[in-house]
């Protein structure tokens, strides 16, 4: 495993490369949330992570947990745990190159009977950031349509 600078909530709206997609989920935020707070869950909905190992403590701040995904093992600390609001991390150490910090924030909104507004966003500082940032954003806006659309399925039946 790698160190990486791990970074504050806040700095996920001035990181070098930045993607964010929003969908309406038609289940209700308390359910949206149990499924976000399930970390075995994820790996059922948000398709390139293969499993997930939750810490000692692995849920408030604080809290951490190892990300599978493919051969890459990603180590995260939790900067936000607001039951059916909002869900965020830092990246702590990771096995895949090419990340100076990552950071991830989920944001669940009630929106109107049983239904969720649901906005992801994954801010990066990769290495040579301004030259990949153009090529990185659409595929990191696909990867969270299609986690977006994961979870979605996954909750709503």
């Amino acid at each position: 495993m790698t160190a990486m600078t791990t970074r504050p909530l806040e700095w996920i709206d001035q990181a070098p490369v930045r993607a964010s997609r929003t969908r309406r989920i038609a289940a209700s935020p308390a359910v949206v949330w149990a499924a976000i707070a399930d970390h075995h869950s994820w790996s059922q909905w948000f398709g390139p992570i293969t499993e997930v190992v939750p810490g000692e403590t692995s849920e408030g701040v604080g809290g951490t947990r190892r990300v599978i995904v493919g051969k890459v093992e990603v180590d995260e600390e939790f900067l936000a745990w607001d039951p059916e609001e909002r869900f965020a991390f830092t990246v702590t150490a990771s096995t895949g190159p090419g990340l100076r910090s990552m950071n991830e924030d989920v944001r669940l909104t009630p929106a109107g009977d049983d239904a969720t507004t649901v906005t992801y966003t994954m801010a990066l500082d990769p290495i040579g950031a301004k030259v990949v940032r153009p090529l990185l954003t659409p595929v990191l806006r696909r990867a969270l349509d299609k986690a977006l659309a994961g979870l979605a399925a996954h909750v709503e039946g």
